[in-house]
């Protein structure tokens, strides 16, 4: 895990385009890519569900990786990003 975290954050670093653009931009590709992969239209609840459940485990590894003192100051950085 802390490869693709360490991955993430040298993409973020090395491109001048916004942190949410970026997030933004990358689910679009991966959108397309599962697509393709699967030989679904994009509109199939499936790829939704491939890419939410992406979402969900590259947020799991944010939230495993990135520890803070408190469970408290994890969630007040979450909140103001």
């Amino acid at each position: 895990m802390g490869s693709w975290h360490q991955g993430k954050l040298f993409i973020e670093h090395s491109l001048t385009i916004n942190h949410d653009a970026l997030h933004v931009i990358a689910g679009v590709i991966l959108l397309l890519l599962i697509g393709i992969v699967m030989r679904r239209p994009i509109g199939s609840w499936n790829l939704w569900l491939w890419l939410f459940a992406l979402a969900l485990w590259n947020e799991t590894v944010d939230l495993w990786i990135e520890r803070w003192p408190d469970p408290e100051c994890n969630m007040a950085r979450a909140r103001r990003t």
